[in-house]
């Protein structure tokens, strides 16, 4: 596959986006999300189609909330004077707080709010009212800079928070590019996450752009879906309500904070074994910037839900971790970096091509066949290196059960080193592709011979 990235979104057309929208309410329903889910339409040209899941909805446990919004919602002294408002930031409120007005004291005032004493003039975000069935709509929570609750009196305090609550719709966006073949490729990117930039909207625009690069491919081998949710219920409730929708998913990919940060890390799958496991080592053979780690590390999204044991599809996250302005006030737009979303974008689009190329070969002859008699034959004193890899590819590997990837891996190299070979191989008539899935076949790491 050849990426036409002349031809897509530009950085500042994904920043503008980050820009426009990281400040409204992204919450798991509200008023701001339809206009979110109109943007990423408008802006890759993409159709989106529109789940929707009215409040009080049921699907596996998990229950859509109602729609929530602030009116207004301040904090005030005895003078009257403001402290601190919603408008200063969305974060001064937790989302799915309930409303509340009336005087309390500096005591009861702390005991209702967060905050991030690393980053002393930043709200901090709490995601607990939203995500606690214990919590949502029960109990109100507001966050202040530490710099602030350093200076507060002893009170009282005016408390402001007029919540908006009604009946509503929680949408998850879905972007389907057919392939020739119904197995899919999934990506999965979370709107919410309101007031910051990096965390969840980075992964968003950065998976616009994979995406409006395949829809210009004129072949495409596999299915690619992106699907656009608010975090773990999105997933949780996309899934429940018909488990049909993601049988032919044979693997995903999430992904958030690719804008900034300390190291690039791809997230294993729950398993660790897997076959996008696989994926995930060419990866960092290719990217020697990429770091691995396990499933429950960092920090966790959708991920869990689409590999937990009751879904079962293979699940890999990439991120940029960590950064010190993680959910507070301080991850804006301009901390987001060209260089980054770039090799967020080359990473992911190395993945695709892969997937696109890998393949299950076997032997067309009931003996190993003739090397040198096809100029694909190493010298074993002069060219060690090829003739060992060579040997183990023809003699030991060519099983008709382990993908050109898994032999890559098992020689330590990258795909595109011995690709070739394989591609030399089938055109001389001495190999074939199976009908076979590559993420099917065994994937226990094969050992090599040094012969």
């Amino acid at each position: 596959m050849k990426n036409n990235i002349a031809q897509q979104l530009t950085f500042a057309d994904l920043k503008n986006f980050i820009k426009v929208h990281y400040l409204k309410n992204r919450t798991i329903v509200s008023r701001d999300i339809p206009s979110i889910i109109d943007d990423v339409e408008k802006v890759t040209g993409l159709p989106v189609t529109r789940h929707r899941y009215r409040s009080g909805e049921e699907h596996g446990t998990w229950v859509v909330p109602p729609r929530w919004d602030i009116k207004e919602a301040w904090l005030k002294d005895t003078t009257g004077t403001v402290i601190a408002s919603y408008v200063d930031h969305p974060l001064f409120v937790a989302p799915y707080s309930k409303s509340v007005r009336r005087t309390v004291s500096r005591e009861e005032l702390l005991a209702h709010t967060i905050t991030q004493p690393k980053q002393p003039d930043a709200f901090q975000y709490n995601w607990r009212y939203a995500m606690n069935a214990t919590l949502r709509l029960k109990d109100w929570g507001i966050s202040l800079p530490q710099q602030i609750v350093d200076a507060l009196s002893d009170g009282p305090f005016e408390i402001c928070i007029d919540a908006e609550t009604e009946d509503g719709e929680m949408i998850v966006g879905d972007i389907v590019l057919k392939g020739e073949e119904p197995d899919t490729f999934l990506f999965v990117a979370d709107y919410c996450h309101p007031g910051q930039a990096n965390d969840s909207f980075s992964g968003l625009a950065m998976f616009m752009k994979i995406m409006q690069a395949l829809s210009r491919e004129s072949k495409r081998r596999y299915t690619y879906r992106l699907l656009i949710v608010p975090e773990t219920i999105g997933s949780a409730v996309y899934i429940a309500s018909d488990p049909e929708k993601i049988k032919h998913v044979f693997g995903s990919l999430f992904s958030d904070s690719v804008g900034y940060g300390e190291k690039w890390y791809l997230k294993a799958t729950r398993t660790g074994e897997s076959y996008l496991d696989t994926v995930a080592a060419e990866c960092a053979r290719v990217f020697n910037d990429i770091g691995t780690s396990p499933f429950w590390s960092l920090t966790g999204n959708d991920e869990y839900i689409f590999d937990a044991v009751q879904v079962g599809i293979s699940s890999l996250a990439l991120m940029k971790y960590p950064f010190i302005q993680y959910h507070t006030s301080n991850d804006t737009p301009d901390r987001i970096q060209e260089q980054d979303m770039t090799r967020a974008h080359e990473i992911v689009m190395h993945m695709v091509n892969v997937l696109e190329q890998d393949a299950v070969f076997e032997s067309v002859h009931s003996v190993p066949f003739w090397m040198s008699r096809y100029d694909l034959f190493a010298d074993a004193i002069y060219e060690r290196e090829s003739h060992v890899r060579n040997f183990n590819i023809v003699y030991h590997l060519l099983d008709g059960s382990t993908s050109v990837l898994q032999i890559a891996r098992a020689l330590n190299c990258r795909f595109d080193e011995i690709y070739p070979y394989f591609q030399s191989m089938e055109k001389n008539g001495l190999v074939r592709k199976k009908d076979a899935r590559p993420w099917n076949m065994d994937q226990r790491l094969r050992t090599i011979v040094h012969h």
